[in-house]
């Protein structure tokens, strides 16, 4: 008896820039000194922006892992693509297990990806 079913993969792709003044009171509220560049976290404000995730917006989702992998610093005030994956969806008995990856280049270079894993209890 199959248990999970997995529904494929799905990306958005679009410009993003981040606001300096809104960098500098995100570390200002978890104390870290403003640098010029971006936390790593910061980068979770950009999901709600993606059509592709959505349809969390008014659900119930638990977060259960983030992984990142950074290879060049993000910095405000300029343009980079950003790329929200549905990597992969696993029905497993009552609940989904959701898997995303948000990677940010800069001129085809790798600057930050990002996975992360989302639960979804199915109600009974």
């Amino acid at each position: 008896m199959q248990l999970y079913s997995n529904d494929g993969t799905q990306s958005e792709i679009r410009e993003i820039r981040f606001n300096e003044e809104e960098v500098m009171r995100y570390c200002q509220i978890i104390g870290v000194e403003y640098k010029g560049y971006v936390p790593e976290l910061f980068c979770a404000k950009l999901w709600p922006e993606f059509t592709l995730f959505q349809e969390f917006i008014n659900e119930k989702i638990y977060l259960k892992e983030t992984k990142v992998y950074q290879t060049n610093k993000l910095v405000t005030c300029t343009n980079y693509k950003a790329e929200l994956r549905k990597k992969e969806v696993l029905k497993i008995k009552n609940f989904i297990k959701y898997t995303y990856t948000l990677k940010i280049n800069k001129d085809n270079n790798n600057c930050i990806y990002i996975e992360q894993i989302f639960i979804k209890v199915n109600q009974i």
